[in-house]
């Protein structure tokens, strides 16, 4: 729900669903063939998106918590199952215990004062209401990666991030906007992964050929072996989609595989995170299903959609 003057979202619509659904219906994703299961950000943040991560050790209560996520690890993992986090490192969330704009923390936050241990994570133009935040949308400040005290809380401290949940049961990490992340950052999360754990696996949301991507004016090296094992593919789902509802053809289809199977190492194109859809794009359902503009619509209709 918006503010109407400021255009500011100040409340959210929670739709449900939890970890004990998820561990419950496990037996079922085994018998459709289910190998990995990619979750969204499941830390506890104000929002219903989760990408505003106000602690990274802690599930957020709607969800579960700990003891419940590591029991789905462990079930998951028993009936041969991978359960693959996603990981939001760009920027947090602006309630958070980091940044603590609200004061809802007992931590000394990076806004309250300069004093603060996470300081040095954030880019401040103007202390504390002036700094850089993802997109310009302020509730997400953006981190400078970098920073070594950053680094040592996200992926080298015993008990980083990285370490934590990887110790809980997962295997593997989605990184959020690989593209805004520093490609000594990808490398170094790599390295620290695969010390822990080499069957692990990084996987990058990437929206165009990650094998000649250039973002922000840097050639990146996603796929040259030591900074993602596999990437989402947008490509793929572009090229279906295209195909199916006839703006190309099937010559014109075989042509982008093909050209996306050449570009790609053999490896990095059979481990590609597939998709039909995902919370960044209309729904299949949608697309296919011939719905009338989105705007002409209640919220209501939308959902049959």
């Amino acid at each position: 729900i918006r503010d109407m003057r400021t255009g500011k979202i100040f409340a959210y619509d929670f739709f449900g669903g939890n970890l004990r659904g998820v561990l419950a219906k496990l037996p079922y994703l085994k018998q459709l063939g289910v190998g990995a299961i990619y979750l969204n950000p499941v830390f506890e943040s104000p929002s219903n998106h989760k990408y505003d991560t106000g602690d990274y050790k802690k599930i957020d209560p709607l969800f579960g918590d700990y003891p419940l996520f590591s029991q789905l690890c462990s079930r998951a993992r028993e009936l041969g199952m991978a359960i693959i986090l996603d990981g939001v490192f760009s920027h947090t969330g602006s309630d958070s215990r980091y940044f603590n704009k609200e004061g809802r923390y007992p931590e000394l936050g990076a806004y309250q004062s300069t004093a603060s241990p996470y300081f040095p994570w954030y880019r401040f133009h103007n202390h504390p209401d002036q700094y850089e935040c993802w997109w310009g949308i302020d509730t997400l400040p953006n981190v400078n990666e970098l920073e070594p005290s950053y680094l040592d809380f996200i992926a080298d401290n015993e008990d980083s991030v990285l370490k934590y949940w990887l110790r809980a049961g997962i295997k593997g990490w989605r990184l959020d906007v690989a593209d805004e992340l520093p490609g000594r950052f990808i490398k170094h999360l790599h390295t620290v992964l695969k010390a822990q754990d080499p069957a692990a696996v990084l996987i990058g949301e990437v929206w165009e050929d990650a094998s000649r991507k250039v973002s922000y004016g840097t050639e990146r090296a996603y796929l040259l072996g030591d900074e993602l094992d596999s990437v989402t593919n947008y490509p793929f789902r572009s090229m279906l989609l295209d195909f199916i509802l006839g703006v190309d053809d099937a010559a014109q289809t075989q042509h982008r595989l093909t050209s996306l199977a050449e570009n790609y190492p053999r490896e990095h194109f059979y481990a590609a995170l597939n998709m039909l859809g995902s919370h960044d794009v209309p729904r299949i359902l949608s697309l296919l299903g011939e719905a009338p503009p989105q705007e002409s619509l209640s919220i209501i209709d939308q959902a049959r959609y």
